[in-house]
């Protein structure tokens, strides 16, 4: 089946790399979900327990160049 090259013109390709399929993982599994089951959030935090756990992973797999607290 052959797709004519009109009919994507619209397409963008966008590289996520191995953190995207993390991401999309984490986020799949329910990770933040299940941590913010065990750990329920009991101060005015602006991020959950659970939301903290999978910006450090992706942090530490190579998402950003900086640290977190910064």
């Amino acid at each position: 089946m052959a797709i004519s090259t009109s009919s994507l013109s619209g397409l963008t390709i966008k590289r996520m790399d191995h953190l995207g399929l993390v991401s999309g993982m984490c986020r799949e599994l329910g990770i933040a979900k299940m941590i913010d089951a065990l750990i329920p959030k009991n101060n005015e935090h602006k991020v959950t327990h659970g939301e903290a756990f999978v910006a450090m992973l992706l942090n530490g797999l190579g998402f950003h160049s900086r640290t977190l607290h910064m």
